[in-house]
């Protein structure tokens, strides 16, 4: 379906309106570019760092057996808080790290540095890119 784009070259237009630029001599060049691919997150180890669709804000709903399959990425002590990272406390007590108050995890799938072996398990993992 192509309304998507339409709107979206439709609003830039409208956008553009109020501001004062040269015309361009390539109407091609007013085109949304393509941006550049997102990075995958990685805890220090190289693992891939993951989401939970189902976890609320802050909170983390793998607990006890959930758990030992995805680790809940523990934070370091002289990692850098703040912005769009903080720290939540689980269950259990312990601190987890969350990246826009979404607790992170990584994969006992993973088993070497880049993988991404628990991309879209059960349809609610997900990799962090950024």
């Amino acid at each position: 379906m192509r309304i998507f784009p339409l709107i979206f070259a439709l609003l830039l237009l409208a956008c553009a309106g109020n501001e004062h630029h040269q015309p361009s001599a390539n109407p091609a060049s007013a085109v949304a570019k393509p941006q550049p691919e997102k990075a995958l997150v990685t805890d220090a180890n190289g693992m891939t760092i993951y989401v939970h669709d189902l976890d609320p804000p802050s909170k983390s709903r793998c607990n006890e057996g959930c758990a030992t399959y995805w680790l809940p990425v523990r934070p370091g002590a002289h990692f850098p808080l703040g912005g769009s990272f903080s720290i939540i406390v689980r269950k259990d007590g312990t601190q987890q790290l969350a990246y826009n108050k979404r607790p992170l995890y990584t994969s006992v799938n993973d088993k070497k540095p880049g993988d991404t072996k628990g991309e879209g398990n059960q349809g609610v993992w997900h990799a962090l890119y950024y």
